[in-house]
């Protein structure tokens, strides 16, 4: 008892001191990382007050309400949409019936009026006695008379028609057609543009405001009150509007948007309360009486626009970037999500986490080493007696293996320390240390494995992998501590698929791989690995470049710590091939050396299929 309370006691002091260590690293880190968080979070308030700001300004270029617009339509940029009550106010739609394609009525309208400008006006006596029966016959008589008047060049009679017909507007309501078709027939008489343009423009386009009324325009009364015409008839109107415009210079181009928009559905999804909303590319400002105004927002040309204003004030670096992430459908602005790539921040939070593992790696292993060196001074002394000879040899050759990494990681964190104390590039050490702590790892793992193995204490869990991507992710994690560079060649499908224990046989891999570069003596190493598929197995085959194993070695290697005495001079442990065999065991499977000589050796990995009772190799053609 009194002999291992020494023994206890030195691994309570590791375990408290490794602990203490532990506690301290971790405070660091998360310290390191709120004040990167916080620099994160200022800057994105910063973004979204930004934001706020320009959706503000955004609102003032359009009506306040529903009146305003209702006076100011006409000036107005048709690039935004008005709802009241779910029912679309602005732009216009068209309201007739859209399968109507007859022209009919409006071609014998327009006809009536091109034959009575044809024809001789009637004296005042014959208008009023006959004419008066009807007001579209009235309309149609001054009409007549204007045309006249300007083909007689008489301004007296002109004005009086002139007069007559805007009179003849305000007092009397002809139908839509008629209305309409009135105003364009007006304006097309005067085949000479003795019209004003404002006259023109206000019967055509803007209609005109008297002490008696508004009079509405041709275009007006087109858009705000179309539901009898028919959708033939109405496009029609506006060629003929459009015709007209083009020829006393007027601009068509907002006539020609308002009859796209007007026949053009458009049937967003609207909110039912108050505030600010997105949906797709539209902002939405929710109005009380469910009035809805939707405007045009161009998110990723907004985020440019506040990137570069912000690189400009030296908060963002160049390369760092933002966008802005609406939900799905209709959402609330305030659920706007902000994504910031801030690659300076970034860059700063990869070095902490590499500082911090670098760290932990340090720590671990130094605890490790120093848990198993006490575990080993308790063990049982048979087994010392039995084992010593090789336990020396095995202690050694760890000693040295880890020795190396562990003064090189050492030199290279030293020096790190003392460079960015200076303010220093840290160039690639902190490369160089995480390459030199995972040759460290997978020795420590190789062994670690190997004793869980023998034990009996490690359990599969098998799950389907592709084969394919998966050798290549074991080539990318080793290829950057081997000794020399792999050229791979991997002969098999995309489909290919292998349930094993990733775990451990990422190990089996690993270790071949490593095997392969380790004994090559060419300056680049070649590695083939096929896959065959048969009825009760499955059989990987890997074929390497290295200096071979002579036959009969061909089963010692896979005795454990065994190691050639000509290959005694590399650096290797003799737990890789062990490790491999016993984990092709625990899968049923088998991994033999089919051949091997001065042109390198081939590794056979048999698998069976649907091994009965274990999660064992199943393939997936």
């Amino acid at each position: 008892m009194s002999k291992q309370a020494p023994h206890r006691l030195f691994a309570a002091l590791i375990l408290i001191g490794g602990l203490f260590l532990l506690g301290v690293l971790i405070y660091e880190f998360k310290q390191n990382l709120q004040l990167l968080n916080n620099s994160e979070r200022l800057l994105r308030d910063s973004v979204q007050r930004s934001l706020d700001h320009h959706i503000a300004d955004i609102r003032k270029h359009y009506p306040k309400n529903y009146e305003q617009l209702e006076d100011q339509w006409q000036t107005l940029k048709p690039d935004f949409y008005w709802f009241s009550k779910n029912q679309q106010r602005f732009p216009f739609t068209f309201k007739g019936d859209t399968d109507n394609n007859d022209v009919s009525r409006w071609q014998k309208q327009i006809q009536r009026y091109n034959t009575a400008l044809t024809n001789t006006p009637l004296d005042k006596t014959k208008e009023n006695t006959q004419i008066q029966d009807s007001y579209l016959e009235n309309r149609i008589a001054i009409v007549q008379r204007f045309g006249h008047a300007l083909q007689d060049q008489d301004e007296p009679e002109l004005e009086l028609a002139l007069s007559e017909f805007l009179e003849h507007k305000l007092a009397y309501r002809l139908s839509q057609r008629q209305e309409i078709i009135s105003s364009l027939q007006l304006i097309s008489a005067d085949h000479q543009h003795r019209f004003s343009p404002t006259l023109s423009k206000a019967i055509l386009i803007d209609g005109w405001q008297t002490q008696d009324g508004k009079v509405t325009s041709a275009y007006q009364r087109l858009l705000q009150d179309n539901s009898s015409l028919g959708l033939a008839e109405y496009q029609l109107a506006f060629d003929h509007l459009l015709t007209l415009a083009e020829a006393l210079n007027f601009d068509p181009e907002p006539i020609r948007q308002s009859l796209a928009l007007s026949t053009k559905p458009f049937t967003p999804e609207l909110p039912t309360s108050e505030g600010l909303w997105l949906w797709q590319s539209w902002l939405i400002y929710g109005k009380s009486g469910e009035q809805n105004l939707l405007v045009p927002l161009d998110l990723p040309q907004l985020a440019s626009g506040i990137a570069q204003r912000f690189i400009a004030m030296g908060l963002l670096q160049p390369g760092d970037s933002l966008s802005f992430k609406p939900n799905p459908g209709l959402s609330p602005y305030s659920q706007l999500n902000i994504e910031l790539q801030l690659h300076s921040l970034q860059r700063q939070h990869d070095q902490q986490v590499l500082f911090f593992i670098v760290k932990l790696i340090l720590l671990f292993c130094l605890s490790a080493l120093a848990l198993y060196a006490l575990r080993s001074l308790q063990q049982h002394a048979q087994r010392e007696r039995k084992y010593l000879n090789l336990r020396e040899e095995f202690l050694g050759m760890v000693s040295h293996e880890l020795k190396t990494p562990l003064a090189s990681i050492r030199l290279m964190a030293e020096t790190l320390h003392l460079r960015l104390e200076k303010k220093m590039a840290a160039k690639d050490y902190p490369t160089r240390i995480v390459n030199e702590s995972s040759k460290m790892h997978d020795m420590v793992e190789n062994l670690l494995s190997l004793q869980r193995l023998k034990s009996g204490e490690l359990h599969l869990e098998c799950a389907a992998l592709p084969l394919k991507t998966f050798i290549e992710k074991c080539l990318a994690e080793i290829s950057s501590y081997t000794t020399k560079p792999i050229d791979m060649q991997l002969t098999m499908s995309e489909q290919q698929q292998l349930c094993v224990d990733e775990t451990l046989f990422t190990l089996v891999i690993k270790n071949l791989m490593i095997n392969a570069s380790k004994y090559c003596q060419h300056e680049r190493v070649n590695l083939h690995i096929t896959c065959d598929s048969q009825d009760h197995y499955v059989t990987i085959t890997l074929r390497d470049n290295g200096i071979g194993i002579n036959a009969e070695y061909w089963q010692a290697v896979f005795t454990d710590f065994y190691r050639l005495k000509a290959l005694k001079s590399e650096s290797g442990s003799g737990l890789g091939l062990p490790l491999c065999r016993r984990i092709m065991l625990a899968h049923q499977g088998q991994i033999t050396i089919q051949s091997s000589g001065e042109q390198g050796t081939t590794w056979h990995l048999q698998f069976p299929k649907n091994a009965p009772n274990t999660n064992g190799a199943v393939i997936h053609d």
